[in-house]
């Protein structure tokens, strides 16, 4: 009995000893799973933040310190001042005036209020060449890339022409990097408005764009 006995226990010590052998030969096959010190760009999850295109960029019209261009001609409106008046003055009906400036209700306007003074159907813009130079140069560095594209420009610099906004649809019709000049097309309501743009610092690829004139052409 004891030799059976014996027999038993080194049996068992034998089987405990090839289970933990197999064990750890297992778990050294296994690769290692990524750490945050050994991820690597193949280990990129899917689910990683989707890149921002220029269109996701441009969401509200800028202000006249972010734009290199603005409208030309414009009034500002006074205490006691009409838009028949103000219309008058320059030449215009009230409704090419109120239609140049997008207002629906001529009588909810604001004293200190910024008019666009068109010239027929037309409201040109004047470039500045600081604002642009300056632009330019946060671009060059990798700030606001939409501004490379014209139809973002135009979407965002219109200072609301026309009553144009930025959820409109911007067409790029034409464009030259040679000459630096572009040409988009916005349809709106019925009718199409145009779009000129120049590069008014550096011309081709790397250029910005802005706006040198906008008008209705049908």
């Amino acid at each position: 009995m004891k030799i059976v006995f014996y027999g038993l226990i080194v049996i068992i010590g034998i089987l405990a000893f090839l289970t933990a052998f197999f064990a750890q030969k297992s778990r050294k096959s296994q690769p290692a799973l990524p750490t945050p010190s050994n991820l690597s760009s193949d280990s990129t999850p899917a689910t990683s933040t989707p890149e921002v295109t220029a269109s996701a960029a441009v969401s509200r019209l800028s202000s006249a310190n972010e734009r290199p261009s603005d409208p030309r001609d414009t009034y500002t409106i006074e205490k006691g001042d009409s838009l028949l008046v103000i219309a008058q003055k320059n030449g215009l009906t009230i409704e090419e005036l109120t239609s140049a400036n997008g207002i629906s209700d001529p009588d909810k306007i604001l004293s200190g209020q910024v008019l666009m003074i068109p010239t027929g159907n037309q409201i040109s813009f004047t470039i500045d060449n600081t604002k642009s130079t300056n632009l330019q140069k946060f671009v060059d560095n990798g700030k606001y890339p939409w501004r490379l594209e014209a139809e973002e420009t135009a979407r965002s610099d219109n200072a609301g022409a026309f009553g144009l906004e930025t959820t409109d649809n911007y067409i790029l019709a034409d464009k030259n990097l040679t000459e630096g000049e572009a040409t988009v097309n916005v349809t709106k309501d019925g009718k199409t408005y145009q779009i000129k743009l120049v590069q008014p610092v550096t011309k081709g690829d790397k250029g910005i764009w802005a706006i040198a004139s906008i008008s209705v052409i049908s």
